[in-house]
């Protein structure tokens, strides 16, 4: 069932809450659901369903969603040699973008761990 709102009454009648549908929670919702088919589970998501939403189910446009209206466009304070991390509002949440994609890091980040490990002597030379 997918709703907007429910009565008071239908509020107190779940026997589990879930804060959230990201992945973590469309796990443990899906797990007591297979578990306790008896009980009655309630997710909140402040996002839609992403079923049969293709702005949100073509990977390759993931990209078009950001500054949109399915991103929460948190700020943050600027970061040195920091990247935008997107947060989506829909059902799946960030897991929607998770993709395989490369970065390779900067000379600089290689020496900054190089000279991490031998300052901790996890490596010698």
């Amino acid at each position: 069932m997918t709703t907007t709102e429910l009565s008071p009454a239908e509020a107190n009648t779940f026997d589990y809450l879930i804060i959230g549908g990201g992945t973590a929670g469309c796990v443990i919702g899906s797990r007591l659901a297979e578990y306790l088919p008896q009980k009655r589970i309630l997710m909140v998501e402040a996002g839609p369903s992403d079923y049969m939403n293709d702005k949100v189910l073509n990977l390759k446009d993931w990209l078009n969603l950001l500054g949109g209206e399915l991103d929460y466009d948190y700020g943050t304070t600027e970061q040195p040699n920091g990247k935008y991390t997107p947060h989506l509002y829909h059902l799946s949440s960030f897991s929607i973008c998770n993709f395989l994609c490369n970065a390779i890091p900067s000379e600089m980040a290689y020496f900054s761990w190089y000279m991490y490990l031998r300052t901790h002597k996890i490596i010698e030379k």
